[in-house]
């Protein structure tokens, strides 16, 4: 192949990937990666993609903080509803 086709190849994978995984709730791709990389597979331009694995992910330090809180909430949550049971 040449420079042009697998720039032009690599760049086309990465729009797909960065547009099909923006479709989803952050949970959810952390949850479910193995089938995102299944319905990623497509057939666009006359191309078969074999495998797609989506190994690393950036997130902004804003949205881990939000992560953080809401998963101390719901421990908190879960905390009373023990408590309450337990009175």
């Amino acid at each position: 192949m040449t420079h042009a086709v697998e720039t032009s190849t690599s760049q086309f994978a990465q729009i797909t990937l960065r547009s099909d995984l923006g479709k989803h709730e952050l949970d959810k791709m952390l949850a479910e990666r193995e089938k995102l990389n299944r319905d990623i597979q497509t057939d666009a331009w006359g191309i078969k993609i074999a495998n797609v694995e989506t190994k690393h992910m950036d997130i902004d330090e804003s949205i881990i903080l939000v992560i953080a809180r809401q998963t101390e909430a719901e421990h908190e949550r879960h905390t009373k509803v023990i408590h309450a049971e337990l009175c």
